[in-house]
């Protein structure tokens, strides 16, 4: 009886201990809970600060572009109103485009007078936005490079380039645009606005395009893929030599000497053979 008393008392001392135990394990539970939460009410708060400050970054760059277009609607009427220039400003992308005959003197990449002042008011426009590449883009029509023109620019390729060129040295030296924004490509005639079998549509297609895009690295030129050095062919595999075989490219010895070196023992020197005696002279015949 006594010894089952004792078992009663043992048991009831190991459930207080496990029940303590229990409670000590949902208290920490409960803590924890409450530390994960803060944690996440401060990594939320985070969040919404950041996205704040993107919505107003980005809200300052368009309200940029917005008053760059705006300016140049304005600065810009009767070039617009002639069609000389167009302006579009589509999903955060502003877009100049300036007919060559205001900018260049038939076949030339020099900017005429008419032009630099065209460009002055572009480059004012242009020069206070951020974080904005511009890209100066030369277009022609389809008519190929005629006469002595050849000499100085082969095809339009050569032509649109340097007109593209021209403009970024005048935006960059004349107008106070950040010369590391800019860029020049020409793309000659391969990029027409409309098609090229009406002379009003030859006169579209012969351009300058300027363009503001996203200033980030998948912009920038990719470099050229490594090309792996050639690799020098392997000298062909000789197969394992046979016991008893001669190595490949050898001539195989007489049976004679091979039976002969097959009787010699190995990697021991070999004693030089006695001198055999001399040959008994052959009998005199009897002389009658």
């Amino acid at each position: 009886m006594e010894k089952a008393r004792g078992r009663i008392t043992s048991m009831e001392a190991e459930k207080s201990v496990l029940i303590e135990e229990k409670e000590r394990l949902e208290r920490e539970k409960v803590e924890k809970v409450e530390e994960l939460s803060q944690n996440y009410e401060v990594l939320l708060g985070n969040m919404r600060e950041e996205q704040e400050k993107l919505k107003k970054e980005k809200e300052s760059k368009l309200n940029e572009l917005s008053a760059a277009y705006e300016g140049l609607l304005g600065d810009m009427k009767a070039q617009i109103e002639s069609g000389q220039v167009t302006i579009s400003n589509l999903k955060g992308r502003l877009t100049v485009n300036v007919m060559d005959e205001i900018l260049f003197p038939s076949g030339s990449a020099s900017v005429k007078e008419e032009g630099k002042k065209v460009l002055k008011q572009i480059g004012e426009a242009l020069k206070n936005i951020k974080d904005k590449a511009i890209i100066i883009e030369g277009h022609t029509d389809n008519v190929p490079i005629g006469g002595t023109l050849v000499q100085k620019f082969p095809t339009n390729w050569e032509l649109s380039t340097a007109r593209a060129v021209s403009v970024v040295r005048f935006l960059a030296e004349a107008a106070g645009v950040e010369a590391g924004k800019l860029s020049a490509v020409g793309y000659g005639e391969n990029r027409p606005a409309v098609p090229n079998d009406t002379p009003e549509g030859k006169a579209k297609n012969r351009r300058i395009e300027i363009k503001l895009v996203p200033m980030d690295l998948d912009l920038l030129p990719k470099p050229a893929p490594e090309q792996k050095a050639e690799e020098t062919p392997a000298a062909p595999q000789v197969p394992a030599q046979e016991a008893g075989q001669p190595p490949q490219g050898e001539v195989p010895p007489p049976p004679a000497i091979d039976k002969a070196l097959e009787a010699a023992p190995q990697n021991e020197p070999t004693a030089p053979a006695e001198a055999a005696p001399p040959a008994t002279p052959p009998a005199e015949a009897p002389k009658q």
